[in-house]
């Protein structure tokens, strides 16, 4: 029996956009199902709507049933004694209250549904914190959310919502913007609790290789409307709707070959890309931007629009085989578009032209909303797969010029804290004694977990200052030197392109006023063509000179960022986090641009990012850093291919596969089964203390020898002469390779 149905699921917002379109889907007891798509797709509105917490205005129509209880309909009063009960919601964004501590939030969540005493709820709210694998529970009920990293907060978000013991759990982007193990981690929470309660799972992600891991099946949306659905290994391994494929071919992996180097051609580009640069349809995959006439429609076809068959209608499960065998959208191959034995249905007409895919491959459980459905023999290629650079050549960089080095840079931050007088505590190494260089032309991907030291280092060389300790030098510039004067010039080769362009971007002012304020400001003349002239270089239209960011989507909100960051022709960019919270086509927009712009203007790059599989699409160099060191840095093919620091080897293992043929890279000796992975440990994350923090990240960075050693899984193998070395030396980077340097005694690869 099911425990959550969703039938003819319809939401309209004002103004007449539809967000979602006849949805139907189905919840088994136990069951993880993954719901993915583009932006706007109408995944968050489904859920929110399922809830009940859609704002005022919004008309949502169809039957959301829970246990068999109508939802849709029912006042507040009676939907709040469902959520947190029966359904629960894991938002995107942040839930807790600023201002009072996670413990006494959670308490009051459970007071809501249980009668017990203030002490009883709070030891309560320690105890489902424990059930998330929290470490030191108490002292995190006492802090408040601002004082935990990303990982813990995303972990007190689930502690709450499986207060009340949830049957159905919708998590909205769980993870997003969090690194990989911390990833693992969390999503082992869930995966904990499934398999202790029977509850059931609807996730919503971007991330494919996350629904490939931790989903039993997956349903893929566009546009409001149900594409494909079945069973999670099938759909992805034989994609049978376009669009799927398309999603599939964007997505970012580890493995993926990248292309040589090719400079762009006039005769090369894409349909719909202008002299100026790839629009944002053109460096899509072209099954995501294509076959639309429309703004609010998806796909439209002269026999009209297609639906999904095995609609769950009367309690009745899509993946029931009668309920297969009268669908709408069933028919044998070769019978052209008229349907096979229609099943009625009352909240909208069928229409022809969709397929099974099991008529085809045999395989139960898969429906699809294309009328013209092409199963895929294995990988899916050449569906519009953005442009990468090829790795640089080792003795090449020689020949180039240095366009940032830093050595040996350290910034602390003092830890101050007790009553009445506040005094130090202690000291957080943000950076300590981190150093790279880039050369021109070149990307170097910085990469690590959450919390070590990545966004410090940029904005220390941002600052273009005199440092607490170390050296950092611009384009042949010691920044500690430089005059007032001298750092203005020099911040015109500087740039920078932040986190999240909706933060990052005044909302009053528009697109064009945004991109011309460093033009203004620097008193630079033709500021209205050059303007034009950057829309068009970063894909954008001459229309959206006059719209605000909150009136732009998310990828264009970005190459509005990158826009006004190319205003002063730069040579160098630095870049924290371009692809955090995009969808994958988006994302693989944003990295054909970039590699676009590389060709073109000779930019080098400095990529600060989580998204290992992006990284290595885009970087010619990557730096691996830990507790504001760098532990690894050369190549990226040598370095994710065949990784020398068992930390770099942890970092790998934790990306998601993103198909169940996918392996870690064959250096990689923590290889993971086949579409599961298991949580990844790797120690404290300083730079995001607790209110007292804890004693062993403080000991991390204060003891000698290896900070890595206690979560090492060499050092454990050692005998016990060699773990003298780790514990009384502190490494320091040595080649291995041609391009390869590696901060370990006892590195995974021989020099």
């Amino acid at each position: 029996m099911n425990v959550l149905e969703v039938s003819g699921l319809h939401v309209t917002f004002p103004g007449g956009v539809r967000a979602v379109r006849g949805l139907d889907l189905a919840l088994e007891p136990g069951e993880a199902l993954a719901v993915v798509g583009e932006s706007g797709a109408g995944k968050s509105a489904t859920a929110l709507a399922m809830v009940g917490l859609l704002p005022g205005g919004v008309r949502v129509e169809g039957s959301v049933r829970l246990r068999g209880r109508e939802l849709l309909g029912l006042g507040d009063r009676a939907l709040a004694k469902i959520r947190g009960g029966d359904l629960a919601l894991i938002c995107q964004d942040q839930e807790f209250t600023p201002v009072y501590r996670i413990g006494p939030q959670i308490a009051e969540a459970i007071r809501l549904r249980a009668k017990m005493s203030r002490r009883e709820a709070t030891g309560r709210a320690i105890g489902v914190l424990r059930a998330t694998e929290i470490p030191d529970a108490p002292r995190v009920a006492r802090a408040f959310p601002h004082e935990l990293s990303g990982g813990l907060l995303r972990r007190a978000m689930i502690a709450m919502a499986i207060a009340g013991t949830p049957a159905v759990i919708l998590a909205d982007e769980p993870t997003a913007g969090l690194d990989p193990p911390t990833q693992a981690n969390v999503l082992e929470s869930l995966r904990s609790y499934r398999s202790r309660t029977g509850a059931a799972l609807l996730l919503i992600t971007h991330d494919l290789g996350m629904a490939v891991n931790y989903a039993d099946r997956v349903l893929v949306m566009r546009e409001g409307r149900l594409v494909e659905t079945g069973r999670t290994e099938e759909v992805f391994t034989h994609p049978n709707e376009p669009y799927t494929r398309a999603l599939l071919t964007a997505a970012p992996t580890l493995t993926r070959p990248r292309p040589p180097d090719r400079p762009p051609a006039a005769e090369a580009r894409q349909p719909g890309e202008s002299a100026g640069g790839p629009s944002l349809d053109a460096t899509r995959p072209p099954a995501l931007g294509a076959g639309r006439t429309d703004s609010s429609a998806g796909p439209l076809l002269s026999s009209g629009r297609p639906t999904v068959a095995g609609r769950s209608h009367g309690g009745e499960s899509p993946r029931d085989p009668e309920r297969r065998a009268t669908s709408p959208c069933t028919r044998p191959a070769g019978t052209g578009d008229a349907p096979v034995s229609p099943l009625p249905a009352p909240d909208r007409p069928p229409i022809a032209g969709g397929r099974r895919a099991d008529e085809r491959s045999g395989v139960p459980g898969r429906c699809v909303a294309c009328p013209s459905t092409r199963a895929a023999e294995g990988h899916v290629a050449g569906i519009g797969l953005p442009e990468v650079a090829g790795d640089l050549p080792p003795d090449a960089r020689s020949g180039r010029a240095v366009v940032l080095e830093v050595g040996g840079l350290v910034k602390h931050y003092p830890l101050r804290g007790g009553r009445p007088v506040p005094r130090r505590r202690g000291v957080v190494k943000a950076v300590d004694g981190a150093g790279l260089d880039i050369r021109a032309g070149e990307t170097l991907g910085l990469v690590g977990e959450s919390g070590c030291g990545k966004t410090t280092l940029l904005m220390e060389i941002l600052r273009l200052g005199s440092v607490q300790g170390g050296r950092i030098t611009v384009f042949g510039r010691d920044t500690a030197t430089l005059s007032g004067a001298e750092r203005r010039r020099l911040r015109r080769d500087l740039q920078f392109v932040f986190q999240d362009p909706l933060a990052a971007l005044d909302p009053r002012m528009t697109a064009g006023a945004l991109i011309a304020e460093p033009l203004r400001a620097h008193r630079r003349p033709g500021i209205a063509a050059r303007v034009q002239e950057l829309l068009r270089l970063t894909g954008l239209e001459p229309a959206h000179t006059n719209r605000r960011p909150g009136e732009l989507s998310g990828g264009q909100r970005q190459r509005v960022g990158i826009a006004r960051a190319l205003a002063l022709e730069p040579r160098l960019l630095l870049m924290d986090e371009p692809f955090s919270a995009l969808d994958v086509s988006v994302q693989a927009g944003i990295i054909a641009l970039l590699q676009e712009l590389k060709t073109r203007l000779g930019l080098s790059y400095l990529l600060a990012a989580h998204d290992l599989a992006a990284v290595r699409r885009l970087a010619d160099r990557v730096a691996v850093m830990r507790l504001g060191r760098i532990v690894e840095i050369g190549d990226a093919d040598a370095v994710y291919e065949t990784p020398a620091h068992p930390y770099t080897e942890t970092l790998l293992a934790a990306v998601p596969l993103l198909d169940h043929h996918e392996r870690t890279p064959p250096g990689c000796r923590q290889a993971a089964a086949p579409r599961r992975r298991t949580a990844v440990s790797i120690g404290p994350r300083p730079a995001t203390p607790l209110p007292s923090p804890p004693r062993e990240v403080l000991d991390a960075q204060d003891r000698p020898g290896c900070q890595f050693r206690t979560r090492c899984p060499v050092f454990a193998t050692r005998p016990a002469r060699d773990r003298h070395r780790c514990t009384d030396e502190q490494p320091e980077l040595h080649p291995v390779g041609p391009d390869q340097a590696v901060a370990c005694h006892f590195t995974l690869r021989s020099p």
